[in-house]
């Protein structure tokens, strides 16, 4: 596998700088070390390797030594997620699907995997596995230009993203999703904010491919300003869609009515 072409750029919605794909040649054919056991999510850092392993959630390791404190672990989730980057993304942008919160399983997302045990897959999952070791189904593209996508979605399993919306009015959404069945077959979801359903279910349409992505726009959304949590998540269907990203632009004023 060759290195990326220079010039490889990072969609990420105006934030700061951040390498989509390892600029160092070495990170992407040096073979990946095993994950740990007790793994989660990490980043690489702007002109740096990603490093294993890397253990943000230490709380794990507790509840993997004491029956006790394991029950409580999975009867309440510790802590709160942050934003990927250290800041919330921002609204009106652009929010890349596999830049989701960190934090416990529980708040900044939800997989049925198990932590710590990530699927290996192919070489779109070892690539996934570079940009964030993570069991969440973070995958690349195999066309060039890369782009990173959320796979391997089960039913139920959601991404919570902390956002910040710059003035309180009506935008439209457009998600940037593939999926790969029709009918009663098609895959569903949902995105709410703080808890609120702004959606309804959408069906991802049929793109023939996992990785063939398509722009849903769905218009007229209304939020309030501020920062919040906005959560995506799979309501029906495993595996028959993709993530991308999610759009938000300012939406036109009605045009007046003709007399």
């Amino acid at each position: 596998m060759s290195p990326p072409k220079p010039g490889v750029t990072s969609r990420n919605g105006g934030h700061p700088a951040h390498p989509r794909f390892f600029a160092h040649a070495e990170a992407w054919t040096a073979p990946l070390p095993a994950p740990p056991a007790a793994s989660g999510p990490s980043r690489p850092r702007p002109g740096a390797h990603a490093r294993f392993p890397v253990k943000p959630f230490p709380f794990l390791a507790a509840c993997a030594a004491a029956p006790l404190v394991a029950a409580l672990c999975l009867a309440a989730p510790a802590g709160k997620s942050t934003p990927f980057f250290g800041k919330p993304a921002a609204i009106p942008g652009v929010i890349e699907a596999e830049n989701f919160d960190d934090g416990p399983a529980g708040v900044a997302f939800h997989d049925v995997d198990t932590i710590g045990d990530p699927p290996q897959g192919g070489e779109a999952r070892q690539l996934g596995l570079r940009y964030r070791h993570h069991v969440v189904g973070i995958e690349a593209t195999m066309a060039v230009p890369r782009f990173f996508l959320v796979g391997v979605i089960k039913e139920g399993e959601w991404l919570a993203y902390t956002v910040d919306v710059k003035k309180a009015g009506r935008y439209d959404l457009e998600v940037s999703v593939a999926g790969w069945r029709d009918g009663d077959l098609a895959g569903q979801f949902r995105i709410e904010f703080d808890g609120v359903d702004k959606t309804g279910l959408v069906t991802a349409p049929n793109t023939k491919s996992w990785q063939k992505c398509t722009a849903l726009t769905l218009p007229g959304i209304e939020l309030k300003q501020g920062v919040q949590v906005m959560r995506v998540t799979n309501v029906r269907g495993n595996e028959v869609l993709n993530w991308e990203s999610f759009r938000f632009v300012a939406a036109k004023p009605a045009e007046p009515a003709k007399k």
